[in-house]
């Protein structure tokens, strides 16, 4: 079977059959995805204020070699059960962590979880949506190239946002309501903690009073410091969690156990 035959059994119309990387595969995208970040390096003075270094370190030679790498099917496989992915312009990340999760509902969550041949095969193929230069502020690795390490696992720009949706099903929108290329404050904060991260009832409590419906993201502010926000909300839960068993309660009863400073957002 001919490259151009390979290509066209991947891609049908706007969907793309799902596959994953073989060993060899993922090596060969940790060794680009490396080659691009030294790229860029080079032309980075600050690592905070990337933008320009973005553009200019993602040359015409690394952006062909990354398409080489698409299309070149011995580097990857065919997953059993795996749907088809609508490839199309994302609302958001949570938009790409629907598709995603939809096209591997027959799949069980503890085979996908791990398979970092899998996330990154995806970053791969959908590094046109994740990566896009002009518009992105940071380049590190983990972003797309799964680091198994605690505090970045779920950076992934990939793999965070189906993980999200896995587990939160809508509650998840507080978690990815930014652009498919962008981190998200919020899931950042909240991926980091154990505690929070395990209670599904904790990301409806966020949804309720965090999210903002007619704008469809944050208020602006709360995933920072300010009082009643979600670094008190974090630690909150964190001093509730030692003294009731907050698994059995409801999202209601949580809010309501909330002091004062959380008023305004109860509304």
């Amino acid at each position: 079977m001919s490259l151009r035959q390979n290509v066209k059994n991947m891609v049908w119309g706007m969907k793309m059959k799902i596959r994953r990387f073989t060993n060899e595969g993922r090596k060969e995208w940790s060794k680009l995805y490396k080659e691009i970040f030294i790229s860029i390096d080079k032309m980075t003075p600050n690592r905070r204020s990337a933008k320009e270094g973005i553009v200019q370190g993602y040359n015409k030679d690394l952006q062909k070699k990354v398409e080489f790498l698409k299309k070149d099917s011995s580097f990857s496989e065919e997953i059993p059960k795996a749907g088809n992915l609508e490839i199309k312009d994302y609302k958001n990340s949570y938009d790409l962590g629907c598709a995603i999760d939809a096209a591997l509902k027959d799949i069980p969550y503890k085979d996908l979880f791990n398979d970092l041949n899998l996330w990154d095969c995806l970053s791969l193929n959908l590094f046109d949506k994740i990566f896009v230069p002009g518009k992105i502020k940071g380049f590190m690795p983990y972003r797309y190239v799964v680091d198994i390490d605690r505090n970045n696992s779920m950076r992934h720009l990939i793999r965070g946002p189906w993980w999200a949706v896995n587990r939160y099903g809508e509650n998840a929108k507080i978690f990815t309501y930014t652009e498919v290329y962008q981190q998200n404050d919020f899931f950042e904060q909240f991926v980091k903690i154990n505690s929070l991260r395990e209670l599904k009832v904790i990301a409806e409590v966020c949804m309720k009073l965090y999210y903002d419906k007619e704008s469809n993201r944050s208020i602006p502010g709360t995933s920072k410091g300010t009082r009643g926000g979600f670094a008190r909300l974090r630690d909150k839960i964190s001093h509730y969690n030692k003294i009731k068993f907050l698994w059995k309660m409801n999202t209601n009863e949580i809010i309501e156990m909330l002091p004062s400073e959380f008023d305004k957002y109860k509304i």
